[in-house]
C-alpha cells in the first residue's frame, strides 16, 4: 500500500501544527492561519480519498486540492503583503 501522504505534504501539516500557538500580549493564542492550513489539508485529503472510491484513479484527484488550497493560498498571500505574520511563521511560509 502506497503512502497517501506525501513528505512535503507532511512537513507542511507538521509545520502548521507546530506553528499552531504563539504568545502575544503574554497569553497563547491560537493562529487563525496554521488552523486554516490543517483544515484544508484535512479536508482536501478527505475530498481526495472520497473522489477515489468513487471514479478510482483519475486526472481529477487534484481538483480537491484547487477547491480547498486556492482559497487559502490567496488568503495567505493578501496577509503575508499586509506583513502581518511575526519572522518565525513568515519563514516558515516562505520556505
Amino acid at each position: 500500500m502506497r503512502p497517501c501522504v506525501g513528505p512535503s505534504a507532511a512537513v507542511r501539516a507538521l509545520q502548521a501544527a507546530l506553528f499552531l500557538l504563539t504568545r502575544r500580549d503574554g497569553r497563547l493564542r491560537v493562529r487563525l492561519e496554521a488552523v486554516a492550513i490543517l483544515a484544508s489539508f484535512v479536508v482536501a485529503g478527505a475530498a481526495m480519498s472520497w473522489l477515489y472510491e468513487q471514479v478510482g484513479h483519475l486526472r481529477l484527484l487534484g481538483l480537491p486540492h484547487l477547491l480547498f488550497w486556492l482559497p487559502v493560498y490567496a488568503w495567505l498571500v493578501a496577509t503575508f503583503r499586509r506583513d502581518a505574520f511575526a519572522p518565525p511563521f513568515r519563514h516558515c511560509l516562505l520556505g
